[in-house]
């Protein structure tokens, strides 16, 4: 049994946590006497107008804010704490401001809610340097998929077609660089748009062990399969 010193302990460790999480989350950034930045430096702009506008910063922030809010918003809702709960899954929707449903990208836009004109998906990084205008270490090919939390919502807006066809694509032609935090989940996404469903019959606590196998019906004599049988709907039999 766990004393109840050490519960409340680690109830009050997580709550100060929470509170420094939700500082975090909605106090603007300072410039300290030393130099550089305390806290997020686009959050200002950010909480004002749902989005990071170009003049204000990248607008790969407000995706990579969007995705912490959500994460705000679990751990907010495993305290109980509904309100705040509340308040950090709304602004989780806050990506759907950026996304341009004509070109299905999301785009750099203007304070005034304009898309910035002469838009090219696969510009690379940010004007000025890193705090500029643009995508941090990226394009907007590649941070159009920055919804980690929404990825239904997302394929929902592009369409199922174009989702999978423009990760196929990217894959294909190396646009996807598993090297940078912003596409190391591409590949989940990738492979999440696949079905592969896995059937057992008769199992039990007596029968745990397998005695054949198909696939798509047809008996599979091996205890493996290559990854490319499995790019359209596949069923395994056991």
């Amino acid at each position: 049994m766990i004393p109840k010193k050490s519960i409340r302990r680690s109830f009050t460790r997580l709550y100060i946590a929470w509170q420094a999480i939700r500082h975090g989350l909605t106090t603007p950034d300072t410039i300290p006497a030393s130099g550089g930045h305390a806290g997020n430096r686009s959050l200002a702009p950010y909480m004002k107008y749902g989005y990071v506008p170009d003049e204000d910063g990248p607008t790969s922030n407000a995706l990579e804010y969007a995705f912490d809010d959500w994460m705000a918003a679990q751990f907010a809702k495993a305290l109980g704490k509904s309100d705040d709960y509340a308040y950090f899954q709304k602004r989780s929707e806050n990506y759907r401001n950026t996304f341009d449903p004509a070109t299905k990208h999301m785009r750099r836009k203007h304070r005034d809610g304009t898309f910035v004109a002469d838009f090219d998906p696969f510009y690379f990084g940010c004007d000025g340097g890193w705090t500029g205008s643009g995508y941090m270490e990226g394009n907007a090919w590649l941070y159009t998929f920055y919804v980690p939390h929404e990825v239904p919502a997302l394929v929902q807006r592009m369409g199922q077609d174009t989702f999978n066809e423009r990760l196929e694509e990217g894959f294909r032609l190396n646009r996807v660089d598993m090297g940078n935090q912003a596409a190391i989940h591409l590949d989940k996404q990738y492979h999440g748009g696949k079905i592969f469903e896995i059937e057992t019959l008769n199992s039990g606590p007596k029968n745990v062990y397998i005695q054949s196998a198909t696939l798509n019906g047809k008996p599979l004599n091996q205890p493996f399969f290559e990854a490319q049988r499995i790019n359209k709907r596949r069923k395994v039999g056991l």
